[in-house]
């Protein structure tokens, strides 16, 4: 019989927060590599070969969560596995495509063998997993990326920028069970009696700090699905902007009830940094040098404005490390615009794995700061 040390909700440490950040990243990444392939097999968006090589190549990543406690060969099977996923899933597009049904069907059907094969392995290897619970969280995210695929196929293009917040739920929980798996086994055998200086906080508080760090990975992500739309005409770019600003809106009523402070002139900024990317698009495609070059000065003001505003929420952050950040997001970020109206898409996919990492790095400077800061508060109270 297994002794399941689980996670305390109401003590989670910041190794333990890391871990089952690193799990969920991973699963938030492989996602959103899997939104720009299909994108570039329904929609001939660059070459489908090169935006298939990145999601392969982003299957490594799963390596690195797994390396710290299984031997190689172990790995290398995990990996294998999550290869032979997306390559079903590829398969499954290409005969889509083609209208051949029963193929569709089979490929279906190896998708979720694939999910019970994964799913068993991952058990054997650590008896800390419950294959069944596993197993359906599989199956249950296999078919949400199908239900996102046919929604593209169909020309539903509002569906399909839906799904990201019911894929992203269900990969939050994916990733924490994985973590918790991985954590139980790393720590089997250990004496782990409390101790009194443990600093942590709790899984809601956790949770809530997760979802705002990843915030700019959502606003990435949306930004280039709207770059989409008035570059390459891809359904409607007004309800695309509707809900990226939406998704601001709630972004920034999160972070105004974690920090318990008015953040109204945050939210303006935000909101004016998106118009300014929609003015430079609409800029770029008329060959306005002279506007380029204004509203380029104008988004740099803009990150100004916005370091100076999130440097003031928490004492720990540096105005000038924020500065930093953003100068470094917004250059890429008009790049990535300057790419889609050169059709230079080998490079549009460079910049995109760029903003990612770009993102996570802040991120992890976003999560250690302001887990020190919840530290901090609770020491003062």
């Amino acid at each position: 019989m297994v002794n399941i040390n689980n996670f305390d909700e109401q003590c989670i440490t910041y190794s333990q927060m890391s871990i089952i950040n690193n799990a969920r990243l991973f699963f938030i990444k492989l996602s959103a590599w899997f939104r720009i392939y299909i994108i570039s097999r329904y929609y001939g968006i660059g070459t489908p070969e090169e935006s298939f090589q990145r999601l392969y190549s982003e299957i490594s990543g799963i390596s690195n969560l797994f390396q710290m406690a299984f031997d190689r060969q172990s790995v290398d099977e995990i990996s294998q596995l999550f290869n032979r996923f997306i390559f079903a899933v590829r398969d499954l597009i290409t005969f889509q495509l083609q209208g051949n049904t029963a193929a569709m069907n089979q490929n279906v059907n190896r998708l979720y063998q694939i999910s019970r094969n994964s799913s068993s392995f991952l058990a054997s290897i650590n008896p800390y997993l419950n294959e069944e619970e596993w197993r359906n969280l599989l199956d249950t995210y296999i078919q949400y990326t199908l239900e996102e695929a046919n929604a593209l196929a169909a020309g539903n293009y509002t569906s399909f920028i839906q799904y990201d917040e019911i894929i992203l739920d269900h990969i939050n929980k994916m990733g924490d069970i994985l973590a918790q798996s991985l954590y139980d086994y790393l720590i089997s055998g250990y004496d782990l009696s409390p101790q009194s200086n443990l600093q942590c906080i709790t899984y809601e508080q956790m949770d809530q700090l997760f979802r705002l760090r990843m915030a700019w990975n959502e606003i990435n992500i949306l930004t280039n699905m709207y770059m989409l739309s008035r570059y390459r005409g891809i359904a409607n770019p007004d309800v695309t902007k509707t809900i990226l600003n939406q998704f601001i809106i709630d972004h920034v009523d999160r972070l105004q009830q974690f920090f318990g402070t008015n953040l109204e002139n945050y939210s303006q900024q935000l909101l004016t940094y998106i118009n300014l990317i929609d003015s430079l698009i609409t800029a770029q495609i008329e060959g306005n040098v002279n506007e380029i070059n204004l509203i380029t000065q104008l988004l740099y003001q803009n990150a100004d404005q916005r370091a100076a505003s999130i440097a003031t929420l928490n004492p720990v952050w540096n105005e000038t490390e924020w500065r930093t950040i953003l100068y470094n997001w917004l250059r890429y970020v008009i790049e990535q615009s300057t790419t889609y109206l050169t059709g230079d898409y080998s490079r549009n996919l460079d910049i995109f794995r760029t903003l990612l990492n770009t993102t996570e790095s802040a991120g992890d400077y976003f999560a250690r700061s302001i887990f020190d800061y919840l530290i901090s508060q609770q020491q003062a109270s």
